[in-house]
């Protein structure tokens, strides 16, 4: 069983790994390990982890805290009926954001990508996972 397919974790393990491997956070990875109910999966990448097999990439982005925050705010301006990007008016939810950060549109849409392609194939795959699980039965 490979760690790379993915396919015999669950979505929480795989966010865990993410911000990992990527932002050097371990509070998701240690809060899944203390569960205790780790897939095999998991089980074996946290003892790679553990035996030096598996590091982490070097060089994560300092900009991924800003990343968070930044797509945050956006997603709340989002749910509250704004579109992402401006009209002639300034009232889309990105340049509102970049206002409010001292930054510009441009950035913060940008952002908001880094933050979709960081989560989108985990939750691609959890939702195919669901899918196959529960919609099969019909």
């Amino acid at each position: 069983m490979s760690i790379e397919d993915g396919k015999h974790m669950r979505i929480d393990e795989l966010i865990a790994i993410i911000d990992w491997a990527y932002e050097n956070d371990l509070s998701k990875l240690d809060e899944v390990i203390r569960n205790g109910n780790l897939s095999p999966a998991m089980s074996e990448f946290v003892a790679d982890i553990v035996t030096g097999k598996r590091k982490r990439k070097k060089g994560a982005k300092s900009t991924a805290v800003r990343d968070e925050q930044l797509f945050s705010e956006v997603d709340k301006l989002l749910l509250d009926g704004h579109k992402l990007t401006s009209s002639k008016n300034k009232d889309g939810a990105a340049e509102i954001v970049a206002q409010n950060n001292g930054l510009t549109e441009d950035v913060v849409i940008k952002s908001c990508q880094r933050m979709k392609a960081k989560y989108e194939p985990a939750i691609s795959m959890f939702i195919e996972r669901f899918k196959q699980k529960f919609m099969e039965d019909e």
